[in-house]
């Protein structure tokens, strides 16, 4: 039987959730709504509170008032999914430091790419470039789903296309200790990453390119990785074409499915694994 969710916002994230929902055989829409956290109460949010047939609630709201309905779900016995933008560090320290029952999710898709012995047999002291180039009119991010990082559009266009890769050099790497990050103009960063490991990250990204380029790269002693738009290339030339975005955001409902179905763990999607990206992403506040 399939487990209902219900999609929080008024977004074009939320309308994509909407969507992706609808192609999902283990997870049913149950009820959209828009909810203000500033806002009066809401009967059409404790409706969602108080159903017992709601496993799972997606919010695909500002990152402002977030944390606030995520917590109100989770004591009424939610799971949770956190779509974009990615949570910061105040975010996480109020859902908890460790994974929660029921599971507390966050949708970033790209964490599927990466083989779990890839992860976890990484040597340390390993270091990377990431180097991004897009074009992406700050006037698209001129919305309040972005306000956590001020008022610049682009600023936030920028955070926008950061957040997938450096994410993923932080599942590999570990957590940041020191950086020394910041963003040139409102479109375009620049920076270098130290991670407890020993590793190192040098990044350089805008928003102002006429051509599209999207390029993480990592080595150590005896392996190597990158991830370009379509492909991912391990130690020895071993390549893999990267599923859609699509594809990889169904795998993030299933795996959020699956873990509410047995209790267990979310092995990629877990918000307790987002500390480090959320530091990165703090400091270019």
């Amino acid at each position: 039987m399939a487990r209902l969710v219900a999609v929080v916002g008024g977004s074009p994230l939320a309308r994509q959730a909407v969507d992706d929902l609808r192609r999902q055989d283990d997870l049913d829409l149950s009820r959209v709504l828009d909810r203000d956290p500033d806002g009066p109460a809401d009967p059409a949010w404790r409706g969602v509170l108080t159903d017992p047939a709601i496993s799972l609630v997606m919010l695909c709201t500002p990152a402002w008032g977030r944390a606030a309905l995520a917590q109100e779900a989770m004591r009424h016995g939610k799971a949770v999914l956190l779509d974009e933008p990615a949570p910061s560090l105040d975010e996480l320290a109020r859902l908890g430091t460790t994974q929660a029952e029921p599971p507390v999710g966050v949708m970033m898709p790209m964490r599927q790419i990466l083989p779990a012995e890839l992860r976890a047999s990484w040597t340390d002291g390993a270091c990377g470039t990431l180097q991004l180039a897009r074009s992406r009119p700050a006037e698209r991010y001129r919305d309040p789903l972005w306000s956590r990082w001020g008022r610049s559009g682009g600023e936030h266009a920028l955070i926008r296309i950061l957040a997938p890769y450096l994410d993923l050099a932080c599942q590999i790497l570990g957590a940041p200790t020191r950086l020394s990050v910041h963003l040139d103009d409102d479109r375009r960063a620049s920076g270098v990453v130290d991670f407890d490991g020993g590793g190192h990250l040098a990044l350089s990204a805008t928003t102002a390119s006429p051509t599209a380029t999207a390029r993480l790269s990592l080595t150590s002693r005896d392996q190597s990785l990158t991830v370009t738009a379509d492909t991912l290339t391990t130690t020895g030339g071993q390549w893999r074409a990267i599923p859609s975005l699509g594809t990889l955001r169904a795998r993030v409902y299933r795996e959020m499915s699956t873990a509410i179905a047995t209790r267990t763990p979310l092995p990629h999607s877990a918000a307790t694994a987002s500390h480090g990206l959320a530091t990165i992403l703090d400091a270019f506040r």
